[in-house]
């Protein structure tokens, strides 16, 4: 058996080269240095590894940097040979933070050249990086008109089907054919499923008209949070509040913290998701990205 030198995988007789990352094969590894990469293996599938992020294997290696700067001591970077790329692994605790630092990252460097869609085949495009969202907080404006329009798409269904029913009973349409006992059956238990669909929907507009008045509240409320931070914290407060000696994508969070340490002082009993959006919203007004 051969085994790569820096990849520490062992591969079958006859191999030469390491099809992760082409190094030669050597016949044989010391003993301990096998034994310590399959503890530091173990450890690591304790974490519950996810991707966060796809990128080549230059940006591989600083986000990993970056991350473990940022106390994140698990991450890894994973050549993917299906997409050709390299998959930036974190455990499932600390995602939601290598996500943010991530997204940082490519705002400071790669928004230029920053898409979706990113095909890494491309070597012209390796720079590109893709994070996978994550979960934030979802205002009460977005929820209502996702509400609404459920609302409407049950509606609209249930009086739907009702009428197709209907326009089979009186026969001016033909789709079942079916006659007697069987058509009975069909008109109960299909016309009780979009009677069901209309109570849904009413159900849901009542609602609705609930989640329009929160939205309304919450957008003046989080207008008012805003000027209030425009008078209270300033750029030059939050500068002098931390060591800037440290690298930008770092910067981001230390003065969310700051902007989110000052609401907290006052607004304590806010939602912790609603706080860091403000703090995040009054961020960007602070420091746009260019």
């Amino acid at each position: 058996m051969s085994w790569c030198p820096k990849c520490k995988i062992e591969f079958p007789e006859g191999l030469t080269e390491c099809s992760e990352c082409g190094n030669k094969l050597v016949d044989k590894l010391d003993e301990l240095e096998k034994l310590d990469e399959l503890e530091k293996l173990d450890e690591l599938d304790k974490l519950n590894l996810e991707p966060v992020a796809y990128v080549d294997e230059e940006i591989a290696q600083r986000l990993v940097k970056l991350l473990h700067f940022s106390e994140i001591p698990e991450a890894i970077m994973v050549f993917d040979r299906l997409n050709q790329s390299y998959e930036v692994q974190v455990g499932r605790h600390n995602y939601k933070k290598a996500s943010d630092l991530i997204r940082i990252f490519k705002e400071n460097e790669f928004d230029a050249n920053y898409t979706e869609d990113s095909d890494f085949g491309n070597e012209e495009e390796s720079s590109e990086i893709v994070v996978p969202s994550t979960n934030t907080y979802v205002k009460t404006s977005d929820r209502y008109k996702d509400n609404l329009s459920s609302a409407y798409t049950f509606l609209i269904c249930g009086f739907g089907g009702l009428l197709i029913l209907a326009l089979e009973d009186f026969g001016i349409i033909k789709l079942w054919g079916m006659l007697g006992v069987s058509k009975i059956l069909l008109n109960i238990v299909v016309g009780g499923l979009f009677i069901g669909f209309i109570i849904i929907g009413f159900s849901s507009l009542r609602y609705s008209k609930t989640l329009k008045k929160q939205a309304t509240e919450e957008e003046k409320f989080t207008i008012e949070l805003i000027d209030w931070l425009k008078d209270n914290l300033t750029i030059e407060t939050i500068e002098n509040s931390y060591d800037t000696n440290i690298p930008e994508e770092m910067k981001y969070f230390r003065r969310v913290e700051i902007i989110k340490k000052k609401l907290e002082e006052t607004y304590s009993t806010l939602d912790e998701e609603y706080l860091v959006k403000i703090s995040d919203d009054y961020y960007y007004e602070l420091f746009p990205t260019l």
